[in-house]
């Protein structure tokens, strides 16, 4: 399904990657792009990102390890902003652009159209919901003029295969997690056991449906646990207010916005994500790899994650009760929150660490650069160096 990932042996020293980024800020894809482009430094490559925001959390943590991020968001309207964008690039005369977020995918798209650099657009959700948000006409266009599409779910793939994107296009490009960093450590001991559940305060996580999930467990004889709800967003405080609705408002913690996620998982029995769609969420994949057992909606990318009854509990979109049971059966029993976190552990140690990062990249960019035959030495935007 899509782009096979065999890298062929490319060598990507001192090949010039630009990066367009829509945001800088706390969220998966900026995660997975700093992954990325330090993974690219450390082999030799030089990466460049041109952020449309700037001052956010990531920007400086990409900078503090070599890596050059300018601001190309000053000005708010559409084409100047992309007459910016063009500037940058043909500044620095790279191999490849790459959009890391799907509202940037047309923007490197028509950028490497106009100088000739073939271009990888971003598909980070579902591909429906992107193309929604973007509009028919600019959704359309953001799959259309890229030359490879990158996603980081396989039923992503599957859904822009059904909006008429050529199979040709896809490639999948999994997430990593950083599996030293993110790893199993004893914490303090616990009365209660900890539900934690991680993202943005917005509707697609429907922390309204863990809410009612979680006032359930309490007739399934699971009244003795605490929940922490790790993010801000606009629904925080009608979230607050259906929590005391519930009568369980001493029972969940809104923690709003935390930078030290491992102590995060350190303290927490297991992780609950209830969205109604996603790509690959980071979380889950931290989770996991810090050996915790996840009770998850089977969206997006989740179920390639999480395997059913081993490493956690998989339940339907909106299943408020399926939630609240497994999450039961968790609280209540220690000994399946140890076995189902070692597997998961181990999942994410087989098929999530950096060693494969760095293989699906090669692979990624042999596909684009084949594509658009750009190991030619006289193609404007391309130098004469071998691209292996």
């Amino acid at each position: 399904m899509g782009g096979e990932n065999t890298d062929g042996g490319l060598d990507l020293t001192g090949k010039r990657i630009c990066f367009i980024a829509g945001t800088l800020g706390q969220g998966g894809a900026e995660r997975q792009l700093y992954y990325i482009v330090r993974s690219l430094k450390e082999k030799g490559a030089r990466p460049l990102v041109l952020s449309i925001t700037s001052g956010e959390v990531w920007e400086s943590r990409i900078r503090a390890i070599g890596v050059p991020v300018k601001w190309v968001g000053r000005r708010r309207i559409h084409a100047v902003r992309l007459m910016r964008i063009i500037r940058e690039i043909y500044r620095f005369r790279p191999h490849v652009v790459q959009a890391q977020h799907f509202s940037t995918s047309l923007h490197g798209a028509v950028a490497g159209r106009l100088l000739r650099i073939p271009s990888i657009g971003a598909i980070r959700n579902n591909a429906f919901f992107e193309m929604n948000a973007m509009g028919s006409v600019a959704g359309r266009l953001s799959v259309k003029l890229p030359n490879v599409m990158a996603a980081n779910s396989r039923q992503a793939i599957q859904n822009a295969l059904s909006l008429g994107v050529p199979q040709r296009k896809m490639f999948f490009l999994p997430n990593v997690v950083d599996t030293d960093r993110f790893k199993p450590v004893a914490g303090p001991g616990k009365n209660k056991p900890l539900i934690l559940a991680v993202g943005r305060l917005y509707e697609q996580k429907r922390f309204d449906i863990l809410l009612e999930a979680l006032c359930r467990m309490a007739g399934k004889g699971c009244a003795d646990f605490e929940c922490r709800i790790v993010g801000e967003g606009t629904l925080r405080q009608e979230l607050e207010h259906q929590a005391e609705r519930l009568g369980i408002a001493r029972k969940v913690v809104f923690a709003g916005n935390c930078d030290t996620m491992e102590k995060l998982y350190t303290a927490a029995d297991m992780l609950v994500l209830t969205s109604d769609h996603e790509g690959t969420p980071n979380v889950v994949l931290e989770a996991m790899a810090s050996g915790l057992p996840v009770v998850a909606t089977e969206v997006g990318g989740v179920p390639d994650l999480l395997e059913h009854g081993r490493s956690g509990f998989l339940c339907r979109q909106g299943d408020v009760d399926g939630i609240a049971s497994s999450l039961a059966r968790l609280a209540a029993d220690g000994a399946m929150r140890d076995e189902m976190g070692s597997a998961a552990r181990d999942r994410i140690e087989k098929h999530h660490g950096f060693d494969s990062l760095w293989s699906n990249l090669r692979a990624l960019y042999r596909m684009v650069l084949e594509a658009r035959g750009a190991c030619r030495a006289d193609r404007p935007g391309v130098d004469s160096e071998s691209l292996g």
